[in-house]
């Protein structure tokens, strides 16, 4: 097993075991939103509908859900779903910058190298065996075992990200589930859960790095599965997040900067992504009846949920959007030696299956 797969896997860590959870129990809905909107989708695998047009480019990288998927592709490659064309990539560790015109990844002489979307080499920095874990503002964070640190790839300036905050829950097993900090794009702060020990209080902390203070808690009703994902907005003025309310209910929370919260979405809902102009929220809704996660899109300002039909057996996977929100790439695990990934145009009402045996990593302008 190479050292690509081996990093993989630590980001699947929590996927799986939140798979494990999630699949037990499910119970009815109790808070059903009253509108809900079905717009049914067929998938094709027709790409020739696509071509022409200016979807901008998607990185695939070699999926890690099992060795027998990630054996299939032999290297990463950046996508065009307008013309159909692959370009290799000889890296892995991928990441997107916000405004989607370059994107990051190591490579086997352990160098972090930025690449804009035609793959022209912009800059190189050294590492060691150091994984990127996302793009912010000005550069990227990293982590180095057990720390964070940022990096910004131009200038070379690297800095080690604060993480020792009061109650921070640190998971002794397990990587991921309820263990990393989150950081909004600006650095200027962190969301992360915590647990009161003596009083056996769980919640998440918003903190204000600069003045080192707290600015809010959302109270969690225990251990449960729904950690972090957390996603903050591109413009870092709120952040959503999955709180488990007790009894197989969750909450989608949203928790601006200032420490003000809102409720989005009260659902057994999971793998969530806000779309860049963070007007719609993506996420796969539990249906009880039939046993599935159905692909649903919630507009944030008409607070209308829009079912695409689009079913999921398994765990559902992140959806991932285009740089113009006007799109997405949904990954449809079908069992331990398959899996197909979607291009989904919400304008056009096109489900095109665009890979197989791939794993969809960002979208590029």
């Amino acid at each position: 097993m190479n050292k690509h797969y081996k990093q993989s896997v630590l980001k699947l860590t929590s996927l799986i075991v939140i798979a494990l959870i999630s699949g037990c129990g499910q119970s009815t809905v109790k808070d059903s939103p009253k509108s809900i909107v079905e717009q049914c989708l067929i998938i094709s695998e027709d790409t020739k509908q696509l071509l022409g047009k200016d979807y901008g480019s998607i990185i695939f990288d070699r999926e890690a859900e099992s060795i027998y998927i990630y054996n299939k592709l032999a290297t990463p490659y950046l996508y065009e779903p307008g013309t159909n064309q692959k370009t290799s990539i000889n890296g892995y560790g991928f990441a997107v910058s916000l405004d989607g015109t370059m994107y990051a990844y190591t490579t086997d002489d352990n160098l972090v190298v930025v690449s804009d979307k035609d793959g022209t080499i912009l800059t190189t920095s050294p590492t060691q065996n150091d994984l990127i874990t996302r793009w912010v503002n000005d550069g990227l964070i990293i982590e180095t075992g057990k720390t964070h640190i940022f990096l910004n790839p131009f200038t070379g300036e690297r800095r080690e990200l604060f993480e020792d905050l009061p109650n921070r829950y640190i998971s002794q097993g397990l990587r991921g589930l309820y263990q990393d900090v989150s950081f909004d794009p600006t650095l200027t702060r962190a969301l992360y859960f915590a647990w009161d020990q003596k009083n056996n209080i769980y919640y998440f902390s918003l903190w204000d790095i600069a003045n080192n203070k707290e600015i809010a808690r959302i109270s969690q009703s225990g251990f449960a599965d729904a950690g972090l994902p957390v996603q903050w907005s591109s413009d870092s003025k709120q952040a959503i997040l999955r709180v488990w309310e007790g009894d197989n209910m969750y909450s989608f929370i949203s928790i601006h900067k200032n420490g003000q919260t809102e409720t989005v979405l009260r659902q057994n809902a999971s793998s969530f992504s806000l779309s860049p102009d963070n007007k719609k929220l993506a996420f796969w809704l539990y249906n009880n009846s039939k046993k599935k996660w159905e692909f649903s899109v919630r507009n944030l300002q008409t607070k209308e949920i829009t079912n695409y039909c689009l079913e999921s057996k398994y765990f559902p996977i992140t959806p991932i959007w285009s740089v113009d929100s006007q799109n997405l790439v949904l990954e449809f695990i079908e069992d331990s030696a398959n899996a197909s990934v979607v291009l989904v145009n919400l304008n056009q009402g096109l489900a095109i299956q665009i890979a197989k045996n791939a794993k969809p990593i960002g979208w590029l302008k």
